[in-house]
């Protein structure tokens, strides 16, 4: 598919990564941009674990990073992960 400026439209996954299962939620995923891939995690948890790491660095902005946090985290359940404690909505 090209783009308006008829260039090819950005991939999502990596180009040539591998399918992988994320360690977080299960769902079958691809590498998108490097560090997600290097953690076997899929992007919506990758950026979770980021925002639960912020809450622990910077405890004056951890209901931010909480807030964050469980809104990717349910991203990945709505895509198809399992997470305990999130429902599909």
């Amino acid at each position: 598919m090209a783009n308006q400026l008829g260039g090819m439209a950005h991939s999502r996954f990596k180009r040539g990564s591998a399918v992988f299962k994320c360690i977080h939620c299960t769902r079958r995923t691809r590498d998108t941009n490097g560090d997600n891939g290097k953690a076997q995690m899929c992007e919506d948890c990758y950026e979770g674990s980021m925002q639960e790491n912020g809450m622990s660095d910077s405890p004056e902005f951890a209901a931010q990073y909480e807030a964050d946090m469980r809104a990717c985290y349910q991203a990945a359940v709505n895509k198809g992960g399992v997470i305990a404690g999130y429902t599909k909505q």
